[in-house]
């Protein structure tokens, strides 16, 4: 990390359909110009998001019972960019903060 480089917030980019083609699937993209040797969101680098196996079987019957956008979105996005761990000796779901 060097403070002289400038950064980009993860607010500067968005999540969606790659319009490439058919079969494209999902992509990061940004919606501003990023200078060159940009840091790309530095205030954002360290949180990964760890949900126990607990957490994860209560939104699940949520989402199944009641209609939670929100939620749905969450799940979705768990879906999307997590994976299962057994770190900490029991199954817990995680989006490492790499993925940024």
């Amino acid at each position: 990390f060097s403070k002289s480089r400038p950064n980009v917030p993860i607010s500067s980019f968005e999540v969606k359909t790659s319009q490439v083609g058919d079969h494209a699937g999902r992509g990061v993209f940004a919606k501003i110009d990023i200078p060159k040797g940009a840091h790309i969101g530095v205030e954002q680098s360290m949180n990964s998001i760890n949900v126990a196996s607990t957490t994860y079987d209560i939104a699940l019957s949520l989402a199944e019972e009641y209609d939670l956008p929100d939620l749905d979105a969450a799940l979705e996005y768990l879906w999307g960019y997590g994976f299962e761990s057994n770190l900490y000796g029991e199954i817990s779901y995680v989006v490492d903060s790499t993925i940024l």
